[in-house]
């Protein structure tokens, strides 16, 4: 293995990306833990900042709930050199293909879904807006646009990534092969965990193992 890496922070042009998959062969990348910063969006006066700031607090504490690979993508925005690790029994040809797949598949998703979000949140909350009380009907699908929205921004921007770079990481194969049991292979987990800043690593994994 090469130095660990330390946490990186939005904004940092490297990003580790770790390429396992589930007993169906999807695949199921795994990205490595990224810092969150307030954005310029989420500060200012005046109203309509204001609302900006609530929109933006809803989508953070949705943020937890959401599908993990939306959170994944989010992050992918922010990455100017993105190294990949895939096992060795893959080829960087196929592992480049099935990413990119991948990445198409999450932009459809989430263009899909900013629009039908977006909608929701002008037809039924904007006409709500004068009435007293939080104004669910509007926060909740503004805050998951703003969620689809950078989902298929990071998406995009990985498609188009110019540093993009393929490796083989044998610990991934170790653990690929043991998925239905994680404690045959925690010392291998733990090296992972470390190298490549994955605090939930196993978290993440024992969802594969079921068929």
């Amino acid at each position: 293995m090469d130095t660990p890496m330390a946490i990186a922070y939005f904004g940092d042009p490297l990003m580790n990306l770790l390429l396992f998959q589930t007993q169906a062969g999807d695949l199921y990348p795994i990205l490595e833990m990224v810092s969150r910063p307030e954005p310029g969006f989420a500060t200012g006066s005046g109203r309509w900042s204001r609302i900006k700031k609530r929109v933006y607090q809803t989508y953070r504490r949705l943020m937890d709930r959401v599908d993990y690979h939306e959170r994944l993508c989010s992050q992918l925005r922010h990455s100017t050199d993105l190294q990949v690790y895939h096992p060795a029994h893959i080829e960087a040809t196929e592992a480049q293909n099935r990413l990119r797949d991948f990445l198409k598949s999450c932009y459809s998703k989430h263009s899909r879904w900013v629009g039908i979000d977006a909608f929701l949140a002008i037809v039924v909350g904007i006409p709500l807006m004068p009435l007293p009380g939080p104004n669910i009907f509007f926060f909740y699908p503004a805050a998951r646009t703003l969620g689809h929205y950078l989902a298929r921004k990071g998406a995009q921007h990985a498609l188009n990534c110019d540093k993009l770079s393929f490796h083989i990481e044998p610990l991934i194969d170790q653990v690929q092969n043991h998925l239905q049991d994680l404690k045959t292979v925690q010392d291998t987990l733990a090296g992972l965990v470390e190298h490549y800043q994955l605090p939930d690593l196993e978290r993440l994994l024992i969802p594969l193992g079921k068929k």
